[in-house]
């Protein structure tokens, strides 16, 4: 059975819910940028086809105008109505201009974020273990090794009694180990972004 104590649950507690808040603010920033995302990338495109659709309507007007003061007979009226529903049609929008939906994190930087959660989960389940020896004056810790969290290391007493040796999570390797992994995941994931 695993024995730690509370500043050990509250450290591995602290690492874990640090971890999932930076994992969900950066997926929460990913969902909004997505979202936006499309909008952003086709806005010169829409000023531009907006540009040559008034361009073409100033043009058409003008069209319109000549037609109108030489249209006398029911006849030219008709083709008329005709070439102006056709005009109408070839000026609505079009589907093509929406942009497809990309993802705010390249395949890279997800790769990153994922091989760092797998690395942390790995050392909260193989931590650092440590021998505690607690003689009256004397306070000694030697490193254990790592090893499964279920199953701790045994201490080897040749020269201690039981009662005075104990095993433990190093609490401080671990939380420079995980402090390690999210400040590289960090590092990475912003040296390989996006750029507009």
């Amino acid at each position: 059975m695993i024995v730690m104590s509370g500043e050990q649950i509250t450290v591995i507690g602290g690492l874990v819910l640090l971890l999932s808040v930076w994992v969900l603010r950066n997926w929460i920033k990913a969902r909004k940028y997505d979202e936006l995302k499309p909008q952003i990338d086709r806005l010169d495109t829409y000023r531009k086809e907006l540009g040559r659709r008034d361009t073409d309507l100033y043009k058409r007007e003008e069209e319109w105008e000549k037609k109108v003061q030489t249209a006398i007979n029911p006849l030219t009226a008709k083709t008329a109505a005709e070439e102006l529903r056709k005009d109408s049609a070839a000026l609505a929008p079009k589907e093509d201009l929406v942009g497809t939906n990309k993802s705010v994190f390249s395949k890279f930087q997800r790769f990153i974020m994922i091989l760092a959660a797998f690395a942390m989960l790995m050392m909260l389940l193989y931590p650092p273990w440590v021998y505690r020896v607690n003689v009256a004056p004397v306070h000694v810790q030697r490193n254990a090794g790592y090893g499964l969290i279920f199953t701790p290391p045994t201490p080897n007493l040749q020269d201690f009694r039981a009662s005075v040796v104990s095993v433990g999570i190093d609490t401080q390797r671990l939380i420079i180990q995980v402090a390690a992994t999210i400040l590289a995941a960090m590092i990475l994931v912003y040296v390989f972004q996006r750029r507009p």
